[in-house]
């Protein structure tokens, strides 16, 4: 975790690395964040809503560039992608991981 506070900066860092890398957690290690970047998008989401810059039931594809088609033209919108009921897949169907076995 970094910290910024009236001392400065630092890194407050436990635990081990979950994959064979044998040196210390510290500010360098890489780390799978998931599903954390769902807050962060929700956050700013909540946000550009509060400030009327943009509207829940806007189409995604207004955000989007016009060669960009969503799912064979059906209409989605921002509340659609952000309470993860659009339709959808999870991952894209061209995403080659070298070992399926782990999650994003």
């Amino acid at each position: 975790m970094g910290v910024i506070d009236p001392n400065g900066r630092r890194v407050v860092a436990y635990g081990n690395p979950a994959y064979a890398d044998s040196g210390p957690v510290d500010g360098d290690t890489i780390f799978k964040i998931g599903s954390v970047t769902k807050v962060f998008t929700s956050l700013a989401l909540a946000d550009m809503v509060r400030r009327k810059e943009i509207a829940l039931d806007d189409p995604a594809a207004r955000y989007l560039s016009e060669n960009v088609v969503m799912r064979n033209g059906k209409s989605i919108t921002l509340r659609d992608l952000s309470t993860h009921s659009s339709g959808l897949p999870s991952l894209p169907g061209n995403l080659n991981r070298k070992d399926r076995s782990q999650s994003l």
